[in-house]
């Protein structure tokens, strides 16, 4: 037994066998201790700090750690590695001239950016550019004609920003989107 601990037992034992407690009132919130102070993880909380708002620090994460470039990019990789497998009644010299085409447009690279990008910044987008089809209205496929789809525009959600003072006022599901 320590010496301070045998004091403290004589001196128990010369007032009297049992303890009293005492109700003051101390309190020292900041390290929560006292009466009604809690304990030190009642002053705990999440704070709100969303990661995905800093397109910087994203960014700087994706190329400094090998692990969020996997949990990234093998995603994307692995959907597009092996290109695409036309099947049905297609005309086998059309399906290569098809997947040529796709080769020289960079379509897969494409699809494989958008989707990196997307699982990156929580959204991107790959606008199909076609030559005389104005980007801001409907396509009409009835006039698209041969030699007029010109590849992929692949934009992330930084660069894309819808306009929320114009939005579907018609019912539907589309409704209270923008325009």
């Amino acid at each position: 037994m320590s010496r301070n601990r045998s004091r403290r037992a004589t001196q128990k034992q010369a007032a009297g066998a049992s303890s009293v407690h005492t109700g003051d009132s101390f309190q020292n919130l900041a390290s929560r201790t006292g009466r009604g102070a809690g304990s030190q993880a009642d002053g705990g909380s999440y704070a709100f700090s969303p990661i995905s708002r800093n397109q910087r620090e994203l960014e700087f994460c994706y190329r400094s750690s090998w692990i969020a470039g996997q949990a990234i990019d093998a995603y994307a990789e692995d959907m597009t590695r092996e290109g695409i497998e036309f099947t049905g009644e297609i005309d086998p010299d059309h399906s290569e001239k098809l997947i040529k085409a796709m080769s020289r447009m960079q379509i897969l690279d494409g699809l494989c950016s958008t989707t990196k990008w997307a699982r990156l910044y929580g959204g991107a987008l790959a606008v199909m550019l076609i030559d005389g089809q104005n980007p801001e209205t409907p396509l009409r496929k009835d006039l698209i004609t041969k030699g007029q789809f010109k590849g992929l525009l692949v934009l992330d959600r930084w660069v894309v920003q819808p306009s929320l003072q114009d939005l579907i006022t018609d019912f539907g599901p589309d409704m209270g989107k923008p325009k």
